[in-house]
């Protein structure tokens, strides 16, 4: 048997499996989600949209976005070296310094 890790979804995977942490979606009748529920929707998208943005950035890629001609054991290395990259091109913390001299 395998273990479900769990999984970040949006409103569409409501009651895919126990285990799937959603979003809240208004009940019939009520004009607008309580406070507490709208702020979990708000805290659930701030941790897809960083899952959201690594998938947009891979596609841009493009080895990624065409048919990929290797192994398919070759997938996650090709993938790994291309989000090292990607870190490297974007330096999300302004730290990395290059020495283009050389």
């Amino acid at each position: 048997m395998v273990a479900f890790l769990g999984l970040l979804a949006d409103l569409g995977y409501i009651g895919l499996h126990p285990k799937v942490i959603t979003g809240y979606k208004r009940r019939r009748g009520e004009k607008a989600l309580p406070e507490g529920r709208k702020n979990a929707n708000r805290v659930l998208a701030g941790l897809r949209a960083v899952g959201e943005r690594a998938n947009a950035q891979l596609k841009s890629w493009r080895v990624l976005a065409c048919d990929f001609r290797g192994r398919p054991g070759q997938l996650t290395t090709v993938v790994k070296a291309v989000q090292a990259l990607q870190y490297l091109i974007r330096d999300p913390f302004g730290a990395a310094v290059f020495d283009t001299a050389s």
